[in-house]
């Protein structure tokens, strides 16, 4: 250890007798890394000039409008552009561009918002001790002051323009994830309601489709039964045979318990 960058010095308390133990070595360093502290607050050019600070009103403004556009046209592409079962050139179109609306959508939304606080609010850097969760009541006093004034610095009541797309930027950006949620899969009514069994319909065994004879059925036997008719290969076969499905017991009826 180079002595031109540390130096070890013996730490002794005078306080303590020769029988107590010493509090050991401490390490001085003369080279430690200073706070540079906050750097030079930079002037922007919307906070000199009126001319730039209307230009940045308009960008911002424009981006919500992108976003509502984008919203609007995620809309229109899903049922401009609908899914076609079997047609994958319709689920291609369609997730193409109702993907580019919500894109855009986000986009203006994101993008309007960061360039609103960087241009348009104040961009000083403040430091605020931590303080208690709830303050008393004359903090919290304080505080909806403090809101009251970045209120009126970052402009949100004054600039009625963007106040309002960001509106309706924030109003029709979720609607194209609403109707998205129609189209998780097909819409079954009542078809869970309905089975393929029908008034004076035979029972036939599972799988060969053979109708059952009472004479069939003795004491004891056990049969997995689904409607007469219901085959294997025909069109919604397995959903109509998970809904029709039964297990036919015969026992005797001295042995049943009411």
């Amino acid at each position: 250890m180079s002595e031109d960058s540390k130096d070890l010095v013996k730490q002794v308390d005078s306080r303590y007798s020769e029988h107590e133990y010493e509090t050991g070595l401490r390490v001085i360093h003369e080279d430690a890394v200073k706070d540079p502290g906050l750097e030079p607050h930079r002037v922007r050019m919307t906070d000199k000039s009126v001319k730039h600070e209307k230009n940045a009103v308009r960008q911002v403004t424009l981006l919500f409008v992108i976003s509502m556009l984008g919203s609007a046209f995620a809309l229109y592409s899903y049922f401009a552009f609908p899914i076609v079962i079997g047609d994958m050139n319709s689920v291609r179109m369609n997730t193409l561009f109702l993907g580019l609306g919500i894109t855009l959508g986000l986009f203006g939304i994101g993008v309007g918002a960061v360039h609103w606080a960087k241009t348009l609010m104040p961009d000083n850097e403040v430091t605020e001790e931590r303080h208690l969760t709830r303050g008393s009541d004359e903090k919290r006093a304080a505080a909806i002051e403090i809101i009251n004034l970045a209120n009126q610095e970052s402009g949100f009541s004054r600039r009625k323009l963007i106040r309002r797309t960001l509106y309706g930027a924030l109003a029709l950006f979720p609607l194209p994830g609403l109707i998205i949620f129609g189209d998780l899969g097909p819409n079954v009514n009542d078809k869970l309601r309905h089975t393929a069994w029908k008034p004076g319909t035979r029972l036939a065994r599972d799988p060969n489709g053979r109708p059952i004879k009472a004479s069939d059925v003795t004491v004891g036997s056990v049969y997995h039964v689904v409607p007469e008719g219901l085959m294997p290969g025909d069109h919604g076969y397995l959903e109509e045979k998970a809904k029709a499905a039964v297990l036919l017991v015969r026992v005797d009826p001295s042995e049943l318990i009411e």
